[in-house]
């Protein structure tokens, strides 16, 4: 769960990178995607296998729905952030018990005998 977070921080910090220093037309950076690059990145955007995105149609791409994963990523980590909280609360609690199990500290009293008292399930028919 955590290694999501980081995978989904690291490719959101990515695209914004692209965004920001790669529009195709205008590369200025070194660490820009070059055209091959564009074309396995836009590869994972196609929705129609018959005809490939161009960069520009890419970098489009990304920018418009950039804002949808950095939402996800903030709805993932507020809900992340409680559950491993818990999880940690329940290893330590777990293992405290197991502690004072072992040490047979735990007083335990066998389960009394329950008596159940006889019936019937519905009540009798009547016939008139």
């Amino acid at each position: 769960l955590i290694l999501a977070l980081i995978a989904t921080s690291a490719s959101l910090h990515a695209f914004e990178f692209i965004i920001d220093n790669c529009e195709p037309h205008h590369r200025m950076n070194d660490r820009c995607p070059n055209s091959d690059e564009w074309s396995k990145l836009c590869a994972n955007f196609d929705v129609d296998d018959d005809r490939r995105m161009s960069p520009q149609q890419c970098y489009s791409y990304i920018k418009d729905h950039v804002g949808a994963l950095d939402a996800g990523f903030r709805v993932s980590l507020i809900v992340t952030i409680p559950i491993a909280a818990i999880t940690c609360l329940s290893f330590c609690w777990g293992y405290k018990l197991y502690k004072v199990v072992k040490e047979d500290g735990v007083i335990h009293a066998p389960a009394t005998n329950v008596q159940f008292q006889h019936g019937s399930v519905q009540p009798p028919v009547v016939t008139v």
